[in-house]
């Protein structure tokens, strides 16, 4: 992926976050936000002109995604190698109301995964923190539960946040890494390969 700032005079790489770079569509919606389809790693949103790419396949079951789609109530449509055509459950232009309790925070799936020996993880937490941040932990743990890392100690503000694990000194397997916000945590999987 590569992106000009001057009609094409200059180009420069735009990858960051991108686990596929197999690119079969590219999308903008009313907003600027850009969505981008990949060959076998799903749909990538960027929401700061390609700085950085965040995984959007929730849901798919085909991470094969052929062409994207954007109608004017800013719906994402994606078409797939063997399993049809999928449309977003949200807009990606609109505010909406929900009576639901929004979420903490929200930790996403590593990519890549498989990873060897490295991989990204990315969380994002909510607006309205405390002006000093809230207390932030991601920790990484084998099956057995015992912890293997600790990527992240500290106060943090708002916003998305990635994190670089590197797994070289582990033995290939399941791994489970968590993220505590405070009181509450999330937890998902990763798996090793050599």
């Amino acid at each position: 992926m590569y992106q000009s700032t001057n009609n094409g005079q200059n180009w420069t790489q735009a990858n960051s976050g991108l686990s596929n770079l197999g690119i079969e569509s590219i999308v903008m919606n009313q907003v600027g936000h850009v969505f981008v389809a990949t060959r076998g790693g799903g749909v990538f949103r960027s929401t700061n002109n390609g700085d950085q790419w965040l995984p959007m396949s929730g849901g798919l079951t085909d991470l094969d995604v052929r062409c994207l789609g954007v109608n004017e109530d800013g719906f994402i449509f994606a078409g797939t190698g063997t399993q049809g055509v999928y449309k977003s459950i949200r807009s990606t232009t609109s505010v909406s109301t929900s009576l639901e309790k929004p979420a903490l925070f929200e930790l996403y799936q590593n990519y890549p995964n498989p990873l060897n020996p490295s991989t990204t993880i990315l969380f994002r937490l909510p607006s309205g923190l405390r002006d000093e941040g809230s207390s932030v932990t991601l920790q990484v743990h084998d099956l057995l539960g015992r912890e293997v890392a600790t990527l992240v100690n500290a106060r943090l503000l708002s916003g998305e946040h990635s994190v670089v694990f590197d797994a070289s000194g582990l033995a290939s397997g399941l791994y489970l890494y968590k993220l505590s916000v405070e009181r509450a945590s999330q937890q998902r999987a990763m798996l090793l390969v050599r």
